[in-house]
């Protein structure tokens, strides 16, 4: 299975929204990044106030070499989300992505509705 994604944003609620699947090489993972780079661009928001939604429910468990690239790529600060909610299909790849990144406010969810009330729990209160 080949590697798929697709970066999407919502402006109006700060929102970034990533799908991956499949198994990705290194290659795909730079392209990824950069399309993601460009979304964020597009947001218009100070770096680091957009929250994001990262879909990774059909993505396979990736080798190691990718693993790092991935980690690499989330932990960079300068692209990083005030909120980050990771939906993911099975507990084998929560634990490869939990093992991706390490930091606060960062939550996974087995859906993307349960994932969107945690991003926004905040400015619903507000």
């Amino acid at each position: 299975m080949t590697a798929n994604f697709s970066v999407h944003t919502q402006s109006d609620r700060g929102l970034l929204i990533l799908e991956l699947s499949g198994f990705f090489t290194v290659e795909e993972v730079a392209a990824f990044a950069a399309e993601r780079d460009a979304a964020l661009a597009t947001l218009g928001m100070p770096p680091n106030r957009h929250v994001t939604l990262c879909d990774v429910s059909e993505c396979k468990i990736q080798p190691q070499d990718i693993v790092e690239t991935f980690r690499a790529m989330l932990i960079d600060p300068r692209v990083a989300a005030a909120r980050l909610a990771i939906v993911t299909g099975s507990s084998l790849a929560r634990m490869q992505v939990r093992r991706l990144v390490d930091r606060p406010n960062l939550a996974f969810f087995p859906s993307r509705g349960e994932a969107e009330r945690w991003l926004f729990a905040e400015t619903l209160a507000a």
